[in-house]
């Protein structure tokens, strides 16, 4: 008789019970977009606290986790922090899109990590940051750790960006060349000047935005698809302009000048 009353006392608490989700995913998808955003942390943790593991959407788990290792990122070293879940992304979208109420959403139960747990957590933070709050704000999926999940994450990852201390000499240089060239140009028309030094000049000219153009792809190559608001594209279009008008007339007198000598 008391097993019937616990089975039918269970029975009730599990259809009246919210649906909880999950925090962690067990396996990677083929397709996961945090992956390919480099502006992200990818971190391997240990959780070492956990308070209120089962909660909702709108109050997602925070704790203490330890660092394990680093497998994209510069900011966060090995070590312990504190760690907050931001709300699951997905509440806006589901206001959004299928016109779901939002309340319903929100109240929706949510199971965290619990203590012990290996995970693969994306983060997003600044030095300044995370020197103020010492606290790792976790976006996105919660991972398993497994070497399989590890594989799979670094197989689709994107590279981090290039650090400023490369990208920002470079954007000076691009800017630098177009102008070297003209004043190169310049000092090649001056009638003092030799044949020989003269032909020299043209062709460093013709050259430097040539230069110019391949440092650019490069310094594309370090800026992620991701990145908002590129202020420097307003500086360096117009540059590459430039460059190849310079191209094509220094290239077209080249022609001209050669196409004279034969006919002389």
């Amino acid at each position: 008789m008391k097993l019937i009353k616990l089975a039918c006392v269970t029975f009730v608490l599990l259809i009246s019970c919210p649906v909880f989700a999950s925090g962690v995913v067990e396996e990677v998808s083929d397709y996961a977009q945090f992956t390919r955003n480099p502006h992200f942390h990818i971190l391997v943790v240990s959780v070492l606290e956990i308070n209120k593991r089962v909660t909702t959407n709108a109050n997602p788990p925070n704790g203490k986790l330890k660092v394990d290792d680093i497998i994209r990122g510069r900011i966060v070293k090995p070590g312990s922090y504190r760690f907050l879940i931001s709300p699951p992304i997905g509440g806006e979208d589901i206001e959004r899109v299928t016109n779901k109420p939002m309340k319903e959403w929100l109240e929706k139960g949510y199971v965290g990590p619990s203590v012990g747990d290996k995970l693969i957590i994306f983060v997003y933070t600044t030095r300044e940051a995370l020197r103020k709050t010492g606290t790792l704000f976790i976006q996105g999926p919660i991972y398993r750790y497994t070497e399989e999940n590890r594989f799979r994450v670094t197989e689709q990852m994107a590279l981090p960006e290039r650090t400023v201390w490369i990208q920002l000499p470079l954007f000076f240089v691009i800017l630098l060349l177009p102008v070297a060239s003209i004043i190169f140009s310049a000092i090649s028309r001056k009638k003092n000047i030799n044949k020989v030094r003269k032909q020299n000049l043209k062709a460093i000219s013709l050259l430097l935005p040539l230069l110019s153009i391949i440092l650019y792809i490069y310094y594309e190559s370090g800026i992620s698809s991701y990145s908002d608001i590129r202020i420097d594209l307003l500086i360096i279009w117009p540059a590459m302009i430039a460059n190849g008008v310079m191209i094509i007339v220094y290239s077209l007198e080249m022609i001209i000048g050669i196409m004279r000598k034969k006919g002389n």
